[in-house]
């Protein structure tokens, strides 16, 4: 994996939620298997694991997997009754909190989503734009749109050719947020939590675009 440079996109890391970060890789990994997988075989899979967790109740893996499934099979509701019917019973699984979040967000619905994000902060997602000393100027890339400033951000879509430097870290619709900047230490970002890197013209013109806006 290369090292985070200017243009990188990367997730923001947590040093005090590194298990969630982890989770977070896994799952989207998970995914991104799962993506191969044909209909008929996925049905199988969920059968089988459907099995394993009534079996196995308590095997919070066993749940997360099953959970996952179904979000692949476009059963969303069915994934987020399986990861709510969890964290009733186990209040305090960040892990599944990670799911519930990205569930939430995906049906739009962002006032549970919040909810989940007040218990645990969901790794972020950001750019790097500007290295300055041993520090990255970096800013967020949010799925909720309705944050969107058109003199100041950025709106993509992973059905626009345009952004396919974007297309595999987003799942929807979402918006560069230069308005939502942070300062991170090079130091502070393990090569695993660089996930990419935008292309040059898109770097230029969120950096003009950044620099025409806080002109005075």
């Amino acid at each position: 994996m290369a090292k985070a440079t200017e243009g990188a996109i990367i997730l923001i890391p947590l040093e005090s939620q590194k298990e969630i970060l982890e989770h977070f890789q896994l799952y989207q990994r998970a995914k991104l298997e799962l993506k191969v997988v044909s209909p008929k075989d996925l049905v199988v899979l969920i059968k089988e694991t459907e099995a394993e967790v009534r079996t196995n109740p308590n095997d919070l893996e066993v749940c997360l997997y099953l959970a996952t499934l179904y979000e692949m099979n476009k059963e969303l509701h069915k994934a987020i009754d399986t990861l709510e019917d969890w964290v009733k019973r186990n209040p305090n699984s960040p892990d599944a909190y990670v799911q519930l979040i990205s569930l939430y967000e995906r049906l739009g619905n962002y006032l549970k989503s919040d909810r989940y994000y007040e218990r645990v902060g969901k790794p972020r997602v950001a750019i790097c734009l500007r290295e300055f000393y041993n520090e990255f100027l970096v800013c967020g890339l949010s799925a909720q749109t309705k944050y969107y400033n058109p003199d100041l951000d950025e709106i993509v879509d992973p059905e626009d050719p345009n952004d396919s430097d974007l297309k595999e870290h987003i799942t929807k619709q979402s918006v560069i947020r230069l308005g939502f900047l942070s300062r991170i230490r090079k130091k502070d970002i393990p090569e695993k939590f660089v996930l990419g890197k935008i292309n040059q013209d898109r770097h230029k013109r969120l950096l003009d675009k950044l620099a025409k806006y806080i002109a005075p």
